[in-house]
């Protein structure tokens, strides 16, 4: 993070700008999808409080999907997908969601990921972007990704 920052204001001191575009696209999670039955996709990141939010969340209505705790195939997946530098969670979490869709269980024009905000930080921010790439790697641009 120091380095970062250095970097970062550097840039500001030298008035260095930087073109790029966002990282991420947010796509709303819609009624029409809600009618279409879009699986939703969320990490496993509490598993006592997950699993309560989850009934409440079925019992309106959505096809909600918490993926199952941390196992191999979701380490490895992690592990191809985002670089190394990145935090253990941020792996996990990233390593969770791109198993789910390598699976095969999901049809991947109405499936949509969910991300829970911690309140930590680092994590939204990095891993967010860190969970779509992948997907946009593999030619999964219908994906949904709503943080």
């Amino acid at each position: 993070m120091r380095s970062l920052k250095a970097a970062i204001e550097e840039r500001d001191a030298n008035d260095i700008h930087v073109p790029g575009k966002a990282l991420t696209k947010r796509v709303p999670f819609t009624k029409e999808m809600k009618k279409e039955n879009y699986t939703i996709l969320s990490p496993q990141m509490s598993p006592i409080h997950f699993d309560l939010l989850s009934e409440g969340i079925r019992a309106s209505g959505y096809n909600l999907e918490i993926l199952p705790s941390v196992d191999d195939k979701a380490v490895d997946a992690g592990l191809r997908y985002v670089n190394n530098d990145a935090c253990y969670p941020s792996i996990l979490t990233v390593g969770q969601i791109m198993a789910a869709l390598e699976s095969g269980k999901y049809d991947l024009d109405k499936v949509a990921v969910i991300m829970s905000q911690t309140g930590d930080p680092a994590g939204p921010p990095t891993i967010s972007p860190s969970s779509a790439r992948p997907s946009r790697r593999r030619g999964w641009n219908k994906s949904r990704s709503s943080p």
